[in-house]
């Protein structure tokens, strides 16, 4: 630090900054990140020097219980770490969430063939947000294969191949991206993510469990500001608009298609047992699958969003 004359100073400036926090890689705890910089002003109130540090608080959680509302606790912990600013209670709330889940954590084999858990060391990719659970289960594998990294052009070539086999082939590299501890590897592939982009870009459309599984991937990307200008550049978030529009429209299209046919079947009061009841209820059947899967698609592409708009 730069040498001051006494007669020079007229005040310290002290400034606490939140960075970021984390769950603590094997302990019930948050780890809230922060800088202090403290600033020595001059009479005329310019900067005269300064110094900054970062600091990590431990903020233990060792009375948690799987039942404790998550809001109620990350009210109390708001209320105690003045640190966190306040738009971020809801991200603290699924840290605790994550923390209370820990335990039942997806498992994937790593190039060393060791068992690493999913999550440990992540922002908030999302592993404790209930409907990401949810949306991580429906593209499971049937037969619960792990993924390996070992085996990542294997996946690879797989997208290349008929729409079978290319939902399979995301489910795994999906299975990868759930491990932060991988996603440094995988974005260096350069080859993986344009073949990823690729593939949304051209097929989001025809299958909506496999726009789901690549959006997913890119979500956890999404989730480390170091990797946003990747995505960026590939124009995903470009890409997830023009969804979104598209997916809305649709949407009202079901539904006015759904209303059509049930005026029709009232107009005949038609048995419930007839053929005409049948259709209906078979059209009203596939539309509402179909809007559960949309429902997951909009989700996780408007949390990708959310995390992409940090940078605006």
């Amino acid at each position: 630090m730069t040498a001051v004359s006494e007669d020079d100073v007229r005040y310290l400036k002290r400034q606490q900054r939140f960075l970021r926090m984390d769950v603590h890689p094997t302990l019930c705890s948050i780890v809230v990140s922060y800088s202090v910089e403290a600033a020595v002003l001059g009479d005329t109130g310019d900067y005269m020097t300064g110094e900054r540090k970062e600091f990590d608080k431990v903020i233990s959680l060792r009375n948690l219980r799987s039942d404790c509302n998550m809001l109620v606790v990350a009210e109390s912990i708001m209320n105690k770490c003045h640190v966190i600013p306040s738009n971020q209670m809801g991200d603290v709330a699924q840290l605790i969430r994550y923390l209370q889940k820990r335990h039942k954590g997806d498992t994937v084999t790593n190039s060393k063939g060791a068992t690493e858990v999913s999550g440990a060391n992540d922002q908030k990719v999302g592993f404790g947000d209930g409907f990401m659970d949810e949306t991580f289960e429906d593209g499971k594998l049937a037969n619960g294969e792990s993924a390996n990294l070992d085996d990542l052009e294997t996946y690879i070539e797989m997208l290349y191949e008929d729409e079978a086999d290319r939902v399979k082939g995301t489910t795994y590299i999906l299975q990868l991206c759930r491990v932060p501890g991988n996603l440094d590897e995988l974005v260096e592939n350069d080859t993986l993510l344009s073949a990823l982009s690729r593939v949304l870009r051209e097929d989001w459309k025809k299958n909506m469990q496999l726009a789901i599984n690549i959006i997913y991937c890119f979500f956890c990307f999404s989730t480390f500001s170091k990797f946003h200008p990747i995505i960026l550049k590939h124009k995903v978030g470009v890409q997830l608009l023009e969804a979104l529009e598209y997916e809305v429209t649709r949407y009202k299209q079901w539904m006015k298609l759904l209303a059509e046919k049930k005026r029709k079947v009232d107009a005949t009061n038609s048995d419930p047992e007839s053929q005409e009841q049948g259709a209906f209820s078979k059209l009203q059947s596939q539309i509402v699958a179909q809007v559960h899967l949309q429902d997951k698609f909009l989700r996780v592409a408007l949390y990708m969003l959310l995390n992409l708009a940090e940078d605006l």
